[in-house]
């Protein structure tokens, strides 16, 4: 609620300050234009010296509210600037002027002919009404201004001791109890105008907001892991529908899963185990620049939709990148290339084909990777003959029944250890 007051108030200064800057030139203008005609048309061609210094004062006081009229309007009109501080340097700058017009009628009081003082009344009470529908945007200047013109003239008019003069300073008196009301009921009724405006508009954004911070709300509840951050399996498999949508994307699925975070689980509980959890999420961001191809698939699974320039920036970083079953499916020339590969795994069904003496295609692609700088795996090599013909054209890695079937996890660490102590014979 105070946060809203708070915006409220402010809305209110700026638009009063708006007011008071749109109505500011014309009444700097008729102030100059009243003021030059009474200082100079009355006295020509001997010019009282006060009368005189006073509308020198009056005119820097005027160029001085004019300069800053024009910086409002050109500075601060359309920024976000600070009502507060414009209305209070408005205020400032028209009060000072209803003082001086306040002193140069009590010295017209005794210094005037009947004509002059005639007049200077007349203009004084028509700028106290006209102020009213000019300053009403700030409540105290709408009223301090009339009031500075009309009661200090009227109570010098009151006490000059000539009858004629009392029955003005009765008559301005009166005047200027009018006004007074008038410019209250003006005030109240212009900053309720804006307090309405405002609060409508206030009570809209903040609606705005509220609507705003609910669908994002919804949005991660509907889409975000909420202990990870990152997406859930649903998103994510959105995400990729539309990355699919276009024939130019090619990307390559990493999936990552957590060897052994059950135990984790079981041994050092599952706020440890969240843990781990963050902290992998938070890893895997740092090396991906799209956060949302990355997601927690499930439990302690993970899975990364990477496009070319992610693949780099992980090779970049010493990551290698392995392109399986190579000649079949999605594993293609213009792949290869994108990918920017380090190893490629020929599929096992050209490995078949070399017992027919067919090994042009294992040739081309050993020549591609010595162009392209990438390493070849063979899979499915099943006989001597395969491993024979294979490491004559130069493929890098061999692997299949030949050498082994796959082993249980148990079972590797003596097959390595069989396997060295033959090859050290």
């Amino acid at each position: 609620m105070t946060n809203i007051n708070s915006n409220l108030n402010e809305h209110m200064k700026r638009d009063a300050a708006t007011l008071l800057y749109g109505n500011a030139v014309a009444g700097i203008a008729i102030t100059l234009l009243t003021s030059s005609f009474l200082v100079f048309a009355f006295s020509y061609p001997v010019i009282d010296v006060y009368k005189l210094v006073w509308w020198c004062g009056m005119f820097t006081l005027l160029l001085i509210r004019s300069i800053d009229t024009l910086w409002w309007n050109l500075k601060l009109k359309h920024s976000d600037f600070d009502g507060e501080a414009s209305v209070k340097r408005f205020a400032f700058g028209a009060n000072i002027t209803a003082i001086m017009w306040s002193i140069y009628l009590i010295y017209s009081t005794t210094h005037s002919n009947e004509m002059e003082l005639t007049s200077t009344i007349i203009a004084v009470a028509s700028m106290a009404g006209g102020s009213v529908a000019v300053l009403n945007a700030h409540k105290f200047t709408t009223l301090f201004f009339p009031f500075a013109l009309l009661f200090p003239g009227s109570i010098a008019l009151l006490l000059s001791g000539i009858y004629s003069l009392q029955l003005l300073g009765i008559l301005g008196f009166s005047f200027s109890i009018v006004i007074l009301a008038i410019a209250k009921k003006s005030a109240d009724f212009t900053l309720h105008t804006l307090f309405l405006k405002n609060e409508n508009s206030v009570l809209i954004h903040q609606m705005e907001e509220k609507v705003k911070q609910r669908t994002q709300k919804i949005f991660e509840l509907s889409n975000i892991d909420p202990l990870t951050g990152l997406y859930n399996r649903s998103a994510f498999l959105n995400q990729l529908k539309t990355l699919t949508l276009s024939p130019a994307n090619s990307f390559a699925l990493l999936f990552i899963d957590l060897d052994g975070f059950k135990k984790i689980n079981d041994v050092n509980g599952h706020k440890i185990g969240d843990e781990i959890l963050r902290n992998t999420a938070t890893r895997i961001n740092t090396f991906t620049e799209d956060s949302s191809f990355v997601c927690r698939w499930g439990g302690d699974e993970f899975l990364i939709a990477f496009i070319s320039k992610q693949i780099k920036r992980l090779q970049a970083i010493g990551v290698k990148v392995s392109m399986d079953d190579f000649g079949t499916g999605y594993s293609s020339l213009s792949v290869m290339q994108d990918l920017a590969v380090d190893i490629v795994k020929i599929d096992r069904s050209f490995v078949n084909k070399l017992d027919n003496n067919e090994n042009a295609i294992i040739s081309a692609i050993m020549n591609i990777s010595s162009s392209l700088n990438f390493l070849v795996v063979a899979e499915g090599v099943e006989t001597i003959q395969q491993e024979k013909v294979l490491l004559e054209l130069g493929v890098h890695y061999l692997q299949g029944y030949y050498y082994a079937k796959p082993l249980e996890v148990g079972h590797i660490k003596g097959y390595l250890d069989e396997n060295y102590k033959q090859t050290s014979r």
